[in-house]
């Protein structure tokens, strides 16, 4: 008898899907994934769709224009989904919470799902210009369109260990034929990394064909490093929980 999940997707608004895209970024290195996210959500003003709930995630309530928020929130706008997490996962529920996410995805017929992060600096200097972004997925093909196209800089990964929820989410989706691809950042490991959001931001958006200026988010950096300190915190210990496997070989 297959085992309960600990993890429900309860959906607050009705919304005509056609194929989304889901673009996923739970707290990670430099919170380059809720940092990204929860700019997209915000710059295409999308609306609150509904949210996920677990008695096991940190008991954590998110106040916003005076009222309380589940830490887990799903947003949509012109067939784009976002899920925006401002709690760190804990590691025994990652694998619940990856079924729920991609047995959403092909609940509402998801073309796509993607997932952006970050990967831990080795050299601990933030760049001067845009940082290196890594490339991997689900389909070999589609992650191969994507380093191939002019405009881009990507590396794929050619060998490496991804930890925690974006690692699993990518098995599943593989698992599932769930077509799905990852942007990752080099981020700091120890604060907010905006400007690296900003960079998996900007590669969103040129995929998707969509207009979000990240000029204020960069601006707005050292106000937002300040608002989310605590969640960097969590993260921190969350991540020091894992094991320390070298993230990107080449």
């Amino acid at each position: 008898m297959a085992k309960a999940s600990q993890v429900e997707i309860i959906e607050t608004s009705f919304v005509t899907l056609n194929r989304p895209v889901v673009i996923e970024g739970f707290p990670s290195v430099g919170l380059v994934g809720s940092i990204a996210t929860e700019y997209i959500a915000t710059k295409l003003e999308m609306a609150e769709i509904g949210f996920i709930q677990s008695d096991k995630l940190p008991p954590v309530t998110i106040v916003k224009e005076g009222g309380p928020r589940s830490p887990i929130r799903i947003y949509a706008k012109d067939n784009v989904v976002v899920f925006v997490s401002d709690t760190a996962i804990p590691e025994f529920l990652t694998y619940d919470l990856a079924r729920s996410i991609v047995g959403w995805a092909k609940k509402h017929n998801a073309s796509k799902i993607i997932l952006v992060g970050g990967i831990a600096r080795q050299d601990g200097e933030k760049p001067a210009g845009p940082s290196k972004i890594y490339v991997v997925g689900s389909d070999e093909d589609e992650v191969a369109k994507l380093a191939a196209k002019k405009e881009s800089d990507f590396k794929v990964i050619k060998l490496g260990f991804l930890t925690g929820l974006l690692g699993i989410l990518l098995l599943h989706c593989s698992e599932e034929k769930m077509p799905a691809h990852a942007y990752l950042t080099d981020a700091s490991i120890d604060t907010p990394d905006p400007k690296a959001a900003a960079d998996v931001v900007t590669a969103v958006a040129a995929e998707l064909d969509i207009k979000v200026d990240t000029a204020s988010l960069l601006k707005t950096s050292e106000k937002l490093e300040k608002k989310i300190n605590e969640l960097m915190r969590q993260t921190k210990r969350s991540l020091e929980d894992q094991q320390a496997y070298p993230s990107v070989y080449g």
